[in-house]
């Protein structure tokens, strides 16, 4: 996940210049030994940097420090002919596309780092991208702007100004170390501190009116800015209102924030906690293309130039087979899709005007365990 949140910056630098005409990513297994890294598990690396902007791979397996057996070499060789077909497809979907999703705005920041851009991955962007919520990084401005505690603290008022007046993300933490910066946010931050017990703390995130305890600490979140949308509410556990958990409202800079109070950036959500910190992005801004279902998978959509869901490269992290996939398509009409995969017939979907009214619901089918999958517009 690290190395895929470089590569993603990366390669987002290198299709900002006018210059550079391919961007290749190399996989390497060091030390080249095989049970270090198997054939497999470098072709799902190569579709998911594919799928974070690379158009092209180079792959090799032999060292000159190492020696394996004469099998062994066969058997990479033999896998990657397996998988080329479909990588080739992956590089050819993403065409004229663009990665969409939330994505930590890093600014100067990246010059106040020990390390470099690689080792920068923030503990809110692993949640957000192992529960199927379409995550990126980029130089610029992501379609949602992620603020966190660290930007926060090295951002320049100039860069963090810019930064509130996008559709912004950030939790109660950042949002205290914005306000320690002097940033006037329309939103007063109470934390509660309470000891962990057996069922958790003296809070509950109410989600689509399920129930989610608070862990530890409790961030009681008050807006007091305008055009508030309630997410969810926070209440005590006798069921009395305390605050808000999730809320969306102006930001103060001319742009829109959605906050999250309660616990954060939690690092496991129910399906109905997620299911709410999707309706959060909705409210700044609809999405082109949701991932309903709940899962442990990456969800990793792209756009065409007309801000359109395109594409999507989808990894299920699991070692169970996922349920039917639900994807909401805020398409116009309804359209056809190809699922296709490195090992298995392809399979043409159409997708179904939705029950509510809100976009087209398109379904996939069970994704195998620990396996990568794409789905493209036709």
């Amino acid at each position: 996940q690290k190395k895929l949140f470089g590569v993603m910056f990366e390669a987002d630098r290198c299709a900002r210049r006018d210059n550079i005409f391919q961007i290749c990513y190399e996989a390497e297994n060091y030390p080249h030994i095989s049970i270090k890294k198997t054939p497999r598990a470098m072709m799902i690396e190569c579709a998911m940097m594919l799928a974070g902007g690379c158009d092209s791979l180079t792959l090799y397996w032999h060292s000159a420090s190492y020696w394996e057996s004469q099998a062994d070499y066969e058997h990479f060789a033999a896998v990657a002919a397996q998988w080329k077909p479909y990588l080739k497809r992956v590089a050819q979907a993403n065409k004229n596309t663009r990665l969409y999703g939330i994505g930590r705005y890093i600014g100067s920041a990246k010059y106040k780092a020990k390390n470099n851009v690689e080792s920068m991955p923030d503990a809110r962007e692993y949640t957000l991208i192992k529960m199927g919520v379409p995550t990126i990084s980029k130089e610029g401005f992501a379609d949602f702007v992620l603020i966190t505690p660290d930007t926060a603290a090295k951002l320049s008022d100039a860069e963090l100004k810019e930064a509130l007046s996008k559709k912004c993300v950030f939790d109660a933490d950042t949002a205290v170390a914005l306000q320690k910066r002097g940033f006037n946010l329309p939103a007063k931050i109470t934390t509660v501190g309470t000891k962990m017990s057996l069922f958790g703390s003296a809070f509950d995130e109410i989600h689509r009116g399920n129930k989610f305890r608070v862990r530890g600490d409790a961030r009681l979140l008050e807006i007091t800015g305008k055009n508030c949308d309630e997410i969810s509410p926070l209440r005590n556990l006798d069921g009395g209102r305390a605050a808000s958990a999730f809320a969306v409202c102006d930001s103060g800079f001319g742009g829109r924030a959605f906050i999250l109070g309660g616990d954060g950036f939690a690092p496991f959500s129910t399906e109905y906690r997620r299911a709410a910190m999707l309706d959060g992005l909705d409210k700044l801004a609809p999405m082109p293309v949701r991932l309903e279902t709940s899962h442990a998978l990456m969800f990793m959509p792209r756009i065409d130039k007309n801000g359109a869901f395109a594409n999507a490269t989808i990894f299920n992290m699991a070692m169970g087979e996922t349920p039917e996939l639900t994807l909401r398509v805020r398409s116009k009409t309804a359209e056809k899709y190809r699922l296709f995969s490195p090992d298995k017939p392809d399979i043409v979907l159409q997708s179904k005007k939705a029950d509510d009214g809100d976009g087209y619901i398109l379904t996939l089918p069970s994704l195998a365990p620990v396996s990568v999958y794409s789905v493209a517009r036709l």
